[in-house]
């Protein structure tokens, strides 16, 4: 009796990225990371992050992944840095994404609701950093490539940055995990790794990365002010609220 010739499609190595980006949404008020992951094919079918802080015997399992999932890419061409102050018409995003999704444009009120939201790359003196930026017009010029305009720079208190043909880009939707971080964990270098659904662990590619707790971290006050009488120096301040909106900011659970 023959043997039938049962052919296994290959495992697709999973396209993943860490995020220690300040807390998105107001329920996000807690010690964490954000975690990507793409496949670069139609047959990819998924993946489990892990990550191995230090001390640890093995790597742990953070996040699950199904197709289809976080939408990410590469960038096409330079993006120079702009001020966060004012809409950045100038830039041109163009991004080459590692699956065929679909980008939305959105009305100039959706855009001031803070839609279109995204992270791209950037190295700080060998240190993987995120700006996080907001997009309103979205044109297709090409298979799997977008064109992004009307942006909004450094949000979320994020450093504006130029950013280099080749850096990542990740849409911060629906698609991205949240995984819980351990106080342990700030400014230890975490392990992480993307294994691919059907694919061995010790296969998938591993990249330290330093993690600073950016979703608790405090924004700087707006203004300070000082008042000298004699001796004596009396301070006062206006803060500048993480969470809630410009007219009804709100203050994080640890900021007294």
């Amino acid at each position: 009796m023959a043997v039938p010739n049962i052919c296994i499609p290959p495992q697709i190595p999973t396209i993943s990225a860490a995020l220690d980006i300040p807390a998105l949404v107001d329920s996000a008020d807690t010690l964490h990371l954000v975690v990507a992951a793409s496949g670069q094919t139609p047959a990819w079918y998924g993946a489990q992050h892990q990550v191995k802080a230090p001390g640890d015997a093995d790597f742990a399992t953070a996040a699950q992944f199904s197709a289809p999932t976080t939408i990410m890419g590469v960038l096409q061409a330079d993006v120079s840095d702009a001020s966060e102050h004012f809409t950045d018409t100038t830039n041109v995003v163009r991004v080459q994404l590692y699956s065929d999704d679909e980008l939305v444009t959105y009305t100039q009120q959706q855009f001031l609701s803070e839609n279109g939201a995204f992270a791209l790359a950037w190295d700080d003196a060998g240190t993987l950093r995120w700006e996080i930026c907001q997009y309103r017009d979205a044109v297709k010029v090409g298979e799997r490539e977008w064109e992004l305009t009307t942006l909004l720079r450094g949000r979320l208190n994020t450093e504006t940055a130029e950013h280099p043909t080749g850096s990542m880009f990740v849409l911060l939707d629906a698609g991205i995990r949240m995984i819980p971080a351990q106080s342990a964990w700030l400014d230890e270098t975490l392990t992480h790794r993307a294994v691919s659904n059907g694919q061995l662990p010790d296969q998938a590619a591993q990249y330290p990365q330093e993690y600073t707790g950016e979703s608790q971290r405090e924004w700087p006050v707006a203004h300070v002010f000082g008042q000298i009488a004699g001796d004596t120096l009396t301070t006062s301040w206006i803060p500048r609220h993480r969470f809630g909106t410009d007219l009804h900011p709100v203050r994080s659970s640890n900021w007294d």
